[in-house]
């Protein structure tokens, strides 16, 4: 087996399913691949203080159909290009305002960034994390709300060992 997955019951306790995912797939996490997995801010800004680089995204897909966006991206350093992590996301737009719909459809940068420039208030749910032994990367999906919607789905993917 190389998947692991463990589902989180809460936000509150995700250092318990971290220290499951541990156990069951025999990996020891870094201080900064477990504050990863359970961060509930802007994963770029949190990826720059990791990689002390800024880092900038680059659009692997970006799809709109039916009011709702899927993009893949991978959020790079800007000096040397380093992936940091992979994203999938599904944005709901028809929950959102639209100068932040018309940001996203630009294409220019992550989601966490236009919702932090825009001042929207939103929560992170954290609903999964996971370990994948093939290819040595975490991952965690989360529902982004704003208010009583859900504004977007998001898998992040987080290659382990480059975050010392």
């Amino acid at each position: 087996m190389y998947m692991f997955i463990i589902n989180v019951k809460s936000n509150s306790t995700i250092l318990n399913d971290i220290l499951k995912l541990e156990k069951r797939s025999s990996i020891k996490l870094n201080s900064f691949e477990k504050i990863l997995l359970m961060n509930n801010g802007t994963t770029e800004l949190f990826l720059q203080i990791l990689s002390n680089s800024l880092t900038k995204i680059v659009i692997i897909q970006q799809i709109e159909k039916n009011n709702i966006i899927t993009r893949k991206i991978n959020i790079i350093t800007k000096d040397r290009g380093k992936i940091l992590a992979e994203a999938k996301s599904t944005i709901y737009l028809k929950n959102l305002p639209n100068k932040i719909k018309y940001e996203i459809r630009r294409g220019e940068k992550g989601i966490g960034i236009i919702i932090l420039e825009n001042k929207l208030e939103t929560y992170k749910r954290i609903t999964e994390i996971g370990y994948n032994s093939k290819d040595s990367y975490l991952y965690r999906k989360y529902k982004l709300s704003s208010g009583k919607h859900i504004i977007g789905r998001v898998i992040e993917n987080f290659s382990i060992g480059i975050y010392d």
